[in-house]
């Protein structure tokens, strides 16, 4: 069984990048990375928990555009 002492540490974690980004909603949160990193040929769904919030935070820290349905978006 995984340890459930890291569900707190991660949420802190996500918080604070979405707390950067209030009007993502949190699937676009987390689908504009994604397809926009180094993970882009990998789906999120087997990435484990600390390599998966690392990706947000070096995402959102960079405050890259993303392209979603074909238009590139800057995030502020």
């Amino acid at each position: 069984m995984r340890d459930t002492g890291r569900i707190p540490k991660i949420l802190k974690r996500l918080q604070r990048i979405w707390e950067k980004e209030p009007d993502l909603r949190l699937g676009q949160l987390i689908e504009n990375v994604f397809p926009n990193t180094e993970f882009d040929y990998i789906s999120s769904y087997y990435l484990e928990d600390i390599p998966f919030i690392e990706t947000l935070e070096r995402f959102y820290s960079k405050r890259r555009i993303y392209r979603r349905f074909g238009k590139e978006r800057k995030i502020k």
